[in-house]
């Protein structure tokens, strides 16, 4: 099976998020807003202001949190330069008012979070052997058994990592979401050729990663099993032949057991019982 190698991230740009200090972010919500208007507004020196602004200083807790309700921003995101620019929605401007380009550069930085998160998700995925979980739990729907707490969990993850994918694109791509949620756009589409960050980059990823590895294909594949199975098993009728999943249910716990078979020990755990289902009481 091939190893799974996921596209270096980001390529060779380097991303960084400069800090936001108090003086910056007075500065910005100042605007035209003369410093000495607000000094005279918290009750504080126009040289202590003066030293806040261009030195570096801080501000005793109470003029920063009057500074805060002068300028209309929480009081947190005045004086932790780890939270970055624009302020957070309780600040005093509603969002139509931020320039589009502040609203822009927070729409990329969440992407860029979203985009290593999930080509990191994906990596550590690759590394699970899928020939043992998939084949564990098929062999679970086949005998209408829960599947180990581990081996559920990882298929969930597997499941959830599949619908993030799919939705990346609609949740960042401007056009794609106006066009989903028919939301009139002004204007002709931006060309994507000047893209720095190419939108379909972890989808390429994630199908590529599911091409090299049908065993994690198959897991995802495992809910609609189940569901398949159970509805047969709960309308049993001997004139009606079972459902196509059970022939796929079969061929695909053969195929993965030889594949399972071919993996290195270390990664073939020893196979745990199948929790017995609570039976079902009688009204």
């Amino acid at each position: 099976m091939t190893q799974f190698s996921p596209p270096p991230l980001f390529g060779r740009q380097r991303i960084t998020f400069k800090t936001v200090d108090l003086a910056t972010k007075i500065t910005k919500l100042l605007g035209t807003r003369p410093l000495t208007d607000l000094a005279d507004a918290v009750g504080a020196s126009r040289g202590s202001f003066n030293n806040y602004v261009n030195r570096g200083s801080m501000p005793r807790a109470d003029v920063a949190l009057r500074i805060s309700r002068e300028l209309d921003v929480p009081f947190d995101w005045l004086v932790d330069d780890e939270q970055n620019w624009p302020p957070s929605p309780a600040g005093g401007r509603a969002i139509t008012e931020y320039p589009l380009d502040e609203l822009l550069d927070e729409l990329v930085r969440r992407y860029i979070l979203d985009h290593g998160r999930l080509l990191r998700e994906i990596e550590t995925l690759s590394r699970v052997p899928w020939a043992v979980i998939t084949r564990a739990a098929y062999e679970a729907v086949k005998a209408g058994e829960d599947l180990p707490a581990e081996y559920r969990s990882l298929i969930d993850r597997a499941v959830r990592l599949q619908d993030e994918v799919g939705g990346l694109r609609g949740k960042y791509d401007v056009v794609f979401h106006a066009r989903l949620y028919d939301i009139v756009v002004e204007g002709k589409a931006p060309s994507e050729t000047d893209a720095v960050y190419d939108p379909d980059e972890v989808d390429v990823a994630f199908r590529s990663f599911c091409g090299e590895n049908l065993a994690f294909e198959w897991a995802l594949d495992v809910p609609r099993m189940r569901h398949a199975l159970e509805r047969d098993r709960d309308h049993d009728d001997p004139d009606t032949p079972p459902s196509i999943e059970h022939e796929q249910v079969e061929d695909r716990i053969r195929d993965l057991s030889a594949e399972a078979h071919a993996l290195p020990a270390a990664a073939n755990p020893k196979p745990q019982p199948f929790p017995a289902r609570p039976k079902r009481r009688n009204a």
